[in-house]
């Protein structure tokens, strides 16, 4: 009887501590596993871009155009039919060097742009490429915006010029956008224009 109590005893402490080497096991994994999802969320914070390409320029985004064409000479609004871009940062971290490249299918002679925070700028087109502007920026924060205004003059229209025709038309005019950061690239392509990238 006395040797059922000793092993009942033995017993009873192996399996004490076969459940407290359980435990210990579960809570490490537990541990692990939590320390890894918060590695991977950071891993996953990145800039993530909405891109919008709308028709008007200054009339329509008067203070916007107003601090893109800050300290710029002689911009003749009425001179050009007008399309801006519009890119929100909406992601969960901030961009670092930003590169915006604007392909439009007619030459186009510059573009101004701002910030939310009123950087604010003028890109000549390049010489080799008179159809491509690249705008380039050091970082881009969550929650910012980039107006980008491009003046056109494209072939069949005259002064004064045909507002609704260019509302139908002017997405016809720019081919792509392509926003590329340290972490994040993103391309829009205008209506009928994606395959010609394929």
């Amino acid at each position: 009887m006395a040797d059922n109590k000793v092993i009942g005893k033995t017993m009873f402490y192996i399996v004490v501590a076969v459940l407290a080497v359980a435990l210990i096991w579960v809570f490490s994994i537990a541990n692990t596993a939590n320390k890894m999802a918060t590695e991977n969320a950071d891993a996953v914070r990145v800039p993530e871009y909405k891109v919008y390409h709308v028709a008007g320029g200054p009339g329509r985004f008067a203070s916007e155009f107003e601090g893109a064409s800050e300290g710029v000479e002689n911009v003749n609004q009425g001179d050009y039919l007008w399309s801006s871009i519009i890119v929100q940062n909406v992601g969960e971290e901030d961009a670092e060097d930003i590169e915006i490249n604007i392909t439009a299918a007619i030459p186009i002679e510059k573009v101004y742009f701002a910030t939310t925070d009123r950087f604010v700028g003028e890109v000549v087109s390049q010489e080799e490429n008179a159809n491509e502007v690249t705008i380039n920026m050091d970082g881009f924060d969550i929650n910012e915006n980039i107006m980008v205004f491009i003046p056109m003059l494209p072939t069949g229209y005259e002064k004064p010029f045909d507002l609704q025709k260019w509302g139908k038309e002017y997405q016809t005019h720019l081919e792509k956008v392509t926003i590329e950061s340290d972490m994040t690239e993103v391309t829009i392509y205008a209506p009928g224009y994606a395959a010609l990238y394929e």
